[in-house]
């Protein structure tokens, strides 16, 4: 950690494009791990053949997401990332009928230029409403898209404005009290949130040194990493 936190320091007063001159470091994004947390508001509309209270539902949402970039290709971002999440739908209306929603997700996600990515998944619900006749849960599968722009706070840290909306069929609802359902009942749900998300992902460091060769430096580098390090330091003026 104290390594890793010396390398970044170097890096702020180091070049950090790609195209990096002799004797200096640069960092490449997206290269390894990726992880979201955040918090968000949505709406949340449920159907149901009988039973079940219709129409618009507000609240808040939440969501948590780790993934993992495809190589990018050598010195270059990767693109294409696979990952998996789970998000929460609070939902409340005016006649304090209330639901929510949990959604698994596995999907990709795609970078169009700089941080805006979009990505799609497939979902599996589960949905519980809670409403004046009664208490009602369902499970189904579908699918959720979205876009997000990572807005970059620090090499690794960024903050993601995002937006999302899933749908899924439920293949049952199920009474579990109170209320003038009977038996089973075919639904379906459909969520628009957004929301900003803290965003953690992995990079590459990079050093060029003196005879221009770009070398990965990694938490177990080898002599030429350390060799190419030592030339920064001293280009910087950090040793005599």
């Amino acid at each position: 950690m104290v390594r890793k936190c010396a390398l970044l320091a170097l890096l702020c007063v180091a070049s950090v494009v790609p195209v990096a001159r002799a004797q200096d470091l640069y960092f490449v994004r997206r290269t390894g791990g990726y992880g979201q947390v955040g918090l968000g508001y949505g709406n949340l509309a449920m159907t149901c053949d009988s039973g079940c209270a219709g129409g618009t539902q507000n609240g808040f949402a939440a969501n948590i997401l780790l993934g993992h970039n495809f190589a990018g290709g050598g010195r270059s971002p990767a693109r294409f990332r696979g990952e998996v999440s789970f998000a929460y739908q609070k939902g409340t209306d005016a006649a304090s009928n209330t639901s929510s929603v949990g959604l698994l997700t596995a999907g990709l996600s795609v970078y169009l230029v700089g941080g805006l990515y979009l990505r799609g998944a497939g979902t599996y619900m589960n949905a519980n409403v809670d409403d004046t006749t009664g208490g009602y849960s369902g499970k189904g599968a579908g699918y959720l898209v979205g876009a997000g722009y990572d807005l970059y706070v620090g090499h690794e840290w960024a903050l993601t404005p995002f937006v999302h909306y899933a749908s899924s069929s439920l293949s049952s609802i199920d009474a579990n009290g109170g209320g003038g359902l009977t038996g089973t009942t075919a639904g379906s749900a459909h969520i628009l949130s957004f929301g900003v998300n803290l965003t953690h992902t992995r990079g590459t460091i990079w050093c060029v040194n003196q005879a221009g060769e770009h070398i990965r430096v990694s938490g177990r580098s080898e002599a030429g990493a350390e060799a190419c390090l030592r030339e920064v330091q001293q280009r910087l003026g950090h040793t005599k």
